[in-house]
């Protein structure tokens, strides 16, 4: 039973996380911090778009722990 309780999750708290590290994320994007580093490699030579479609990536699963506190979680799986 203890071993049970010790992965016991909060599942709010990770969203706050995941909500904090967006915010410094558009903070740097718009100052165009560091971005030079990664402008050097091929990867991003032509776009940064990567870093767009890591961020809704964080985006949408700060959104889904914030459904998975509501009680219609269920209906919003579903619903996907």
């Amino acid at each position: 039973m203890r071993s049970e309780l010790i992965f016991c999750p909060r599942v709010n708290s990770i969203r706050y996380l995941f909500q904090r590290c967006l915010t410094q994320y558009d903070k740097l994007m718009r100052r165009k911090a560091f971005l030079d580093n990664y402008e050097q490699h091929a990867m991003f030579k032509d776009d940064l778009s990567e870093f767009e479609d890591s961020r809704e990536i964080v985006e949408s699963l700060a959104e889904e722990y914030k459904q998975a506190e509501s009680p219609d979680y269920l209906q919003y799986m579903a619903a996907r």
